[in-house]
């Protein structure tokens, strides 16, 4: 989904590329939710204003007391009351208008990478590099959902109607194999010591909790791995939502207690509804009641931000940051400040997008050939891990996984050694192309209160 800063700050971009995917008939979308959203912000302005007049009255109302002014306190008293019922009214306004741009940011499609080339289908696809010559054989090959069709293993249909065409479910003795798959894949991490887990709320269409329950916590010892997840700002709407929420995850996950808990993808917007609803000091409490043994953020902002927000939330342990050599001095990203930020603040770091979604992967001939020079049985991928790894306050480098192949790949680094730090991410059974993150793993000797030794 676009960020909202990103449509509300660039809506021609937005609309060009929604003309890009042939997709017109979303264009007053964008309008619309920038309409909705200047009401939204309006409304919460409104709010804040008036709970700080309400603590502000509060106080008066306390110190008219002590001075036995009692009919000038219960004038206060009025006034707070009435603020209430508004109050209440821009709260609900809030949660209403809250839904409803995501339900229309859901539908707006994401920004096209400039090197796509612009096409109605795939039969206007551009091939770029062909290797070889294809062989032809003497019978026919059967395509391989043609395949899975027949052994009632695919759903194209339901996939299509949520996802558009290109993509697809997987169900049966299909889904059970890929799932068996992913399983091995984490045990092979796991018994090689790599035992972070990193999951959330809202992965995988809510699943991904449940996913990492029947692949980890049903299969291995409590001690024998660390679990991570976290809260996201959107599903937060009332004070009770957060213990809701938060419960319903330890349920899914089966554990008693997690590892790590985070607030999820904090930003100057999400940054005042965690504070509307105190979800610092909440969290605060989970950790005092053993539910959560540290607590942490992953930050989606500027360095100067960051600085807010690690000053007024202290006890925050670590920050989970977009970190790789493409953003390192991208002043969109701001991956070298704001790791340097966190490093100010005495945080340690853990690492996402190391690879930018696998942009890293793919280099110039010119930059792979450099690469290939110094190390021939090195990936380009494992360069751009060994990049973020190399930082010395980053404890945990979480790098996403697609197939058996690329964990083996991130498992070892053809230097001589082992990466110790880089987790792994499996992805969803049922929507292997559509799924987010599900699950990411790292070593168990990794203490968040002693890294291992910089590579």
């Amino acid at each position: 989904m676009i960020d909202i800063k990103f449509l509300r700050e660039n809506p021609d971009i937005v609309k060009e590329n929604i003309k890009k995917k042939f997709q017109d008939r979303k264009l007053e979308l964008v309008d619309r939710v920038i309409e909705l959203d200047v009401e939204s912000r309006r409304a919460q302005t409104e709010a804040n204003e008036l709970r700080a007049d309400r603590n502000r009255l509060s106080k008066e109302i306390g110190a008219l007391m002590k001075q036995g002014k009692k009919d000038e306190a219960e004038a206060t008293k009025a006034k707070v009351n009435a603020a209430a019922e508004r109050l209440a009214e821009l709260e609900a306004k809030e949660t209403e208008l809250a839904a409803s741009i995501r339900e229309i940011m859901l539908t707006i499609p994401n920004i096209i990478d400039d090197s796509v080339p612009v096409g109605r289908d795939d039969s206007e696809n551009v091939e770029i590099e062909r290797f070889g010559e294809p062989v032809v054989p003497d019978f026919e090959i059967p395509y391989h959902t043609d395949i899975m069709e027949r052994l009632s293993g695919i759903d194209l249909d339901s996939a299509r109607r949520v996802a558009g065409n290109g993509f697809y479910y997987l169900m049966g003795d299909i889904a059970r194999l890929h799932s068996s798959i992913l399983t091995y894949a984490r045990d092979f991490m796991i018994e090689r010591g790599f035992t972070y887990f990193d999951t959330a709320w809202m992965y995988c269409d809510y699943k991904s909790e449940n996913a990492v329950k029947a692949a980890v916590v049903d299969r291995h010892p409590r001690d024998s791995f660390t679990l991570t997840t976290k809260l996201h700002n959107m599903y937060v709407h009332s004070f009770e939502d957060r213990d809701k929420i938060f419960n319903e995850q330890l349920r899914k996950t089966g554990v008693e207690y997690f590892d790590y808990y985070l607030l999820h993808d904090v930003n100057v917007h999400s940054y005042e509804t965690y504070k509307k609803y105190d979800c610092y000091e909440w969290l605060k409490e989970k950790k005092a009641k053993g539910l959560t043994r540290h607590i942490a953020m992953s930050f989606h902002d500027s360095a100067d931000f960051l600085d807010k927000v690690l000053t007024e939330w202290p006890e925050i342990e670590f920050v989970q940051l977009q970190l790789n050599y493409l953003d390192w001095d991208s002043l969109g990203v701001q991956s070298r400040l704001c790791y340097e930020t966190a490093v100010k603040h005495g945080k340690k770091v853990v690492v996402m997008e190391p690879v930018k979604g696998g942009t890293l992967a793919k280099l110039p001939e010119r930059v792979e050939t450099m690469f290939h020079e110094h190390s021939p049985a090195a990936s380009n991928a494992s360069w751009a891990i060994r990049f973020a790894a190399s930082c010395p306050e980053v404890f945990m480098v979480l790098s996403g996984m697609s197939d058996m192949q690329q964990v083996l790949d991130s498992y070892t680094v053809k230097s001589g050694d082992t990466l110790s730090r880089i987790a792994i991410c499996s992805r969803c059974s049922t929507t292997p192309r559509t799924c987010r993150t599900s699950s990411r793993s790292t070593t168990r000797s990794e203490q968040l209160s002693s890294p291992p030794s910089t590579l």
